[in-house]
């Protein structure tokens, strides 16, 4: 997972969906730009996740109510969206179950995305990274029927326009994902069967022609 921290950072910076106001959806956002590996980036209304849910009329919380929060309930709020990811969202790739490692931004970045970030006003967003093999040819994402809000699923493809579900609680959907490439250890083990095979084949070559060699230096070994 650490190897994908840098990429999973420079999302805190530029990405989140900006969509509608954020108390309307849940927001998951997947990019397909890799094979092998998909990321994935929930955005959270920071104050439902003490106040539980606001509604659109309700809502006065922006991007000023984060930015007034101390530290002990920024650590609070992430806490509790890392509860919240792993109760409303499932991930399985076939018959592999996974629980994504969400990281978050820090606190300072919580309270004041950096300029050019979209992220909605009143939230943040936590990311992580799904690898899969060879063969694993789908994800399958599950929405639970807990939850009190519909899913704005948004899928990014290369060279095409972001696709974009509408999930109603306790709904799936199944992600085809691109072919992932062989790992270096199945090549090295290809190449190592290869090798292996050739050099069976060049001592079997070695052998005959020995043999045949022998044939006609003495004639008689062939009676």
């Amino acid at each position: 997972m650490r190897r994908f921290i840098p990429e999973i950072l420079l999302f805190f910076a530029l990405a989140g969906p900006a969509a509608a106001h954020p108390a309307l959806y849940h927001y998951l956002e997947i990019n397909l730009f890799d094979a092998g590996e998909v990321p994935v980036y929930v955005t959270f209304h920071a104050p439902e996740l003490i106040e539980g849910v606001v509604t659109p009329e309700d809502d006065l919380y922006g991007r000023e109510w984060l930015a007034t929060r101390d530290d002990a309930t920024l650590a609070g709020l992430v806490e509790n969206a890392d509860l919240f990811a792993g109760e409303v969202f499932a991930f399985q790739f076939a018959e592999r179950e996974v629980a994504p490692d969400f990281v978050y931004p820090d606190f300072a970045t919580i309270r004041r995305p950096p300029p050019g970030s979209v992220v909605p006003d009143g939230c943040f967003s936590g990311a992580a990274m799904l690898p899969y093999t060879r063969g694993e040819t789908a994800l399958m994402i599950a929405f639970s029927a807990t939850a009190q809000k519909r899913l704005m699923l948004i899928i990014n493809r290369p060279a095409a326009f972001p696709e974009v579900i509408d999930l109603e609680p306790g709904e799936q959907y199944v992600l085809a994902l691109p072919e992932a490439p062989l790992q270096a250890g199945a090549v090295w083990g290809i190449a190592a069967v290869l090798l292996s095979l050739i050099l069976i084949l060049v001592l079997a070559l070695i052998g005959w022609r020995r043999g045949l060699f022998s044939l006609r230096k003495n004639p008689t070994l062939a009676k």
